[in-house]
C-alpha cells in the first residue's frame, strides 16, 4: 500500500496548510501535527484571513493538549 501525502498549499500567518490527497479542495484544508494531519475547518479560498487561520490553528493545538 502506498501512502499518499497531502500537498502543501502554502503558508499563511507562518502556518503551513495542506490539501487532502483524495478529496482535494472539496474538504477543508489541513494542518500538520506530529506525524499526522488535522482538518482546519477552513476551505482554500482567495483572500482567506490570516487571523482566522491562526485562530483555527491555536484552537486545534489547545484541543490536542499542546500549548500555544
Amino acid at each position: 500500500m502506498t501512502l499518499i501525502k497531502p500537498a502543501k498549499l502554502g503558508v499563511i500567518a507562518g502556518i503551513s496548510l495542506y490539501e487532502d490527497p483524495i478529496d482535494g479542495s472539496d474538504v477543508p484544508m489541513m494542518f500538520k501535527f506530529g506525524n499526522g494531519y488535522v482538518s482546519t475547518g477552513l476551505y482554500d479560498e482567495p483572500g482567506i484571513d490570516p487571523e482566522e487561520v491562526k485562530e483555527a490553528y491555536d484552537a486545534i493545538k489547545t484541543a490536542m493538549g499542546e500549548s500555544k
